[in-house]
């Protein structure tokens, strides 16, 4: 019902919001949305978005729509800017709560924090500050940056949900809208298939088309056509030319070994004190053999033990992650203080950091290598294709000099050349520019694009020129074939209704025409739609008076439609409020992008395309 309100009744135009689908868990996990990183990928306001907050998004969101399938290569790349939408269309809304200084009070995040069902004790179904505190610790390092994400958390949930559930459409429209999905008429129908006359028809004869031909020769004209010459080079070309030495790549894996290590690992596990006096008093009475665990269950009340899993450094609490990693296996900290309370760490397992072999990497070190030994050939080669320019040779000379494929081709329309079977990499509108601006054999020059060049030469100019018979020959028999199903259809027509003026039954004379027929049921609008029929001639069929008669020719097929029935309307409160929530979420929705355009004015937008698009080409089935 939805898709009926949004094509055929107000024509909003509803994105996929991803901002909506996933604000339950978006800001849930560790990691820092802002970088001091050159390589951020967007920037909103004066905040930079960091690469990887966007590839930790972009991964949760992948994850969550692979639960049923897996993703092809578009949808990936769909993800991907929906992602960065998202995150974008979050920021704005931050950075405008910052500027209204908008805040969550503390009792409103106490009450959040308490209702949780991730911190209720299930056997006591009360509170339980362990389990809190463990959270705290295992997803965002300290309270005060989990508080800070609650509360942007609760903003973002506040003014989605107004957008999406408390603004309403004024409901004098909202019935005016049901009134007219939910009006309703009987019809009888018939129609042809246009494929069915064009199969059962003859081909013209070759006198016809000649006829045809001779009689509208001003259809029949090329446009401007223009052969050319022209070499394209780019860095793909280049690397599949490059050879790369063995010595070159054990050289290069020698040199990044570092790059391909991996981290050094310990299983940790720890108990957290709420007070320090007892965390020393405990702490006294560890030893190496001591199971933590144990220890903090016969403490309970003044002790919490977490079992942090295998981890790295990187993942620690500042505080502690230094002697965490200098400890031996199986030995333990002295007593830690941070934020949250006083710590005492104990490493269950080293493992160490190990280098990946040259065999698990070699494919990634030639990529590398023939992409550094690529760009540096472009720019060579750029130099030299320059020089030679300056030297006057010819597009062929440069090709044989340089060994650059010369491309040749002939007679090119300009007002087909993007639907041509011209090769993909030089349908750019560069290219479009350069070959029909430029006069014939004017003087080479180099134009560059992302990641190549080209250089073009007009060879030959067409101005408009009529086609002849053999030129224009399809598209002549292909319009003789189109006037004589339009012909048909002119006859069926007519018989049709002089049959109905005769008092005939609508399903005789259809059945006569060797038509398809059927009697419907009463039916909506959108029921009419699905039968074929175009927008226009279903609202006309719906606002014509009983018995009157229609006809309805689509690039498919040809209808006519008797109205057997005045409209009738019956209300149904259930349906009447699935469309109006409908509607409501669209106008929701349009408004809510109103607001962003709004928005986007104060704090701008910008988005690192280079960043975003090496990502795109980087992702995998």
């Amino acid at each position: 019902m939805l898709q009926y309100i949004k094509k055929y009744i107000k024509g909003w135009l509803l994105g996929i919001i991803f901002f909506f689908i996933f604000l339950s868990f978006t800001f849930w996990g560790v990691g820092d949305i802002f970088s001091g990183s050159k390589n951020h990928i967007a920037k909103i306001g004066k905040n930079k978005i960091s690469t990887e907050y966007f590839r930790s998004e972009f991964q949760r969101n992948v994850n969550f729509l692979s639960k049923n399938k897996k993703l092809d290569k578009l949808e990936l790349e769909s993800t991907a800017y929906e992602t960065l939408k998202n995150i974008a269309t979050r920021q704005l809304i931050l950075n405008s709560a910052v500027s209204a200084n908008i805040k969550i009070s503390k009792d409103v995040l106490k009450k959040r924090v308490y209702e949780n069902k991730d911190f209720i004790d299930n056997v006591k179904g009360e509170f339980d500050k362990n389990l809190y505190k463990r959270f705290v610790i295992r997803n965002f390092g300290s309270e005060e940056l989990y508080l800070d994400t609650l509360e942007k958390q609760i903003i973002i949930e506040l003014i989605s949900d107004y957008y999406e559930n408390k603004i309403n459409y004024p409901e004098n429209l909202t019935k005016k809208i049901y009134n007219q999905l939910e009006e309703k008429k009987e019809f009888d129908i018939a129609s042809i298939d246009k494929s069915f006359l064009r199969s059962s028809q003859k081909s013209p004869k070759e006198e016809s088309l000649s006829e045809h031909y001779n009689k509208n020769k001003d259809k029949y004209f090329f446009g401007e056509r223009r052969s050319f010459t022209y070499i394209f080079q780019n860095l793909e070309k280049i690397k599949k030319k490059i050879n790369l030495t063995e010595e070159e790549i054990l050289e290069a894996y020698d040199l990044q070994k570092t790059d391909f290590a991996t981290e050094e690992k310990r299983k940790v596990e720890q108990i957290v004190f709420s007070d320090e006096q007892i965390g020393n008093e405990i702490f006294k009475s560890i030893n190496k053999d001591s199971n933590f665990k144990e220890i903090a269950k016969n403490n309970e009340k003044d002790a919490s033990y977490i079992n942090l899993g295998t981890v790295e450094k990187k993942q620690l609490f500042d505080e502690f992650a230094d002697a965490v990693f200098e400890l031996n296996n199986n030995n333990y900290t002295s007593l830690i203080k941070t934020d949250i309370g006083w710590h005492v760490l104990k490493v269950t397992e080293i493992i160490e950091s190990k280098i990946k072999k040259i065999d698990e990497v070699k494919d990634k070190i030639k990529n590398n290598l023939s992409l550094d030994k690529a760009y540096d050939e472009l720019d060579s080669l750029i130099i030299e294709v320059e020089n030679n320019i300056l030297d006057g040779n010819n597009l062929e000379e440069i090709s044989n000099k340089l060994n650059l494929e010369l491309n040749n081709f002939k007679l090119i329309e300009k007002n087909s050349f993007f639907n041509s079977d011209l090769p993909d990499e030089i349908k750019i509108d560069n290219f479009f520019n350069e070959l029909y601006n430029q006069e014939m054999d004017s003087d080479l020059y180099i134009e560059e694009v992302e990641n190549g060049f080209f250089i073009i030469n007009v060879n030959k100019i067409d101005a408009k020129k009529q086609m002849t018979f053999d030129e224009a020959y399809n598209k002549i028999k292909e319009n003789v074939q189109e006037e004589i199903v339009k012909e048909k259809i002119k006859t069926i027509s007519k018989e049709f209704n002089e049959n109905l003026k005769n008092n005939v039954e609508f399903m005789k004379i259809s059945d006569s025409l060797d038509m398809s027929s059927r009697t419907t049921k009463k039916i909506n609008r959108e029921d009419l739609i699905k039968q074929g029929l175009t927008i226009d001639i279903v609202n006309n069929v719906f606002k014509s008076e009983k018995n009157s008669i229609h006809e309805n020719e689509t690039d498919d097929k040809f209808f006519v439609i008797k109205v057997l029935s005045d409209s009738s309307t019956e209300f149904d409160q259930k349906k009447f409020d699935e469309i109006k929530k409908d509607i409501n979420t669209v106008y929701g929705i349009d408004n809510f992008q109103q607001i962003t355009k709004i928005l986007e004015k104060k704090f701008p937008v910008s988005i690192n395309k280079n960043l975003l698009n090496d990502y795109i080409d980087s992702l995998q089935y």
